[in-house]
């Protein structure tokens, strides 16, 4: 199916866009266009990769804290 059948497939089923009109088809078009790019988005992966990542966490309220604050 083209664009313009499926906005009419649409209409002749009772559906309405989000703002309740009638769909054409650049509004088929679009929809389409956006659920493929999302579908390559989360449709890709990465290799795994290790690494030597290290973290090291200081409490800086107990370095910065002088005699006054004992």
């Amino acid at each position: 199916m083209n664009y313009q059948e499926i906005a009419d497939w649409l209409n002749d089923n009772g559906y309405k866009t989000v703002r309740g009109k009638r769909f054409r088809n650049a509004h088929t078009h679009s929809i389409i266009k956006k659920k493929r790019l999302s579908n390559e988005r989360f449709d890709t992966t990465y290799p795994s990769e290790l690494s030597n990542f290290s973290l090291e966490i200081y409490d800086k309220t107990l370095l910065n804290e002088t005699d006054e604050d004992r």
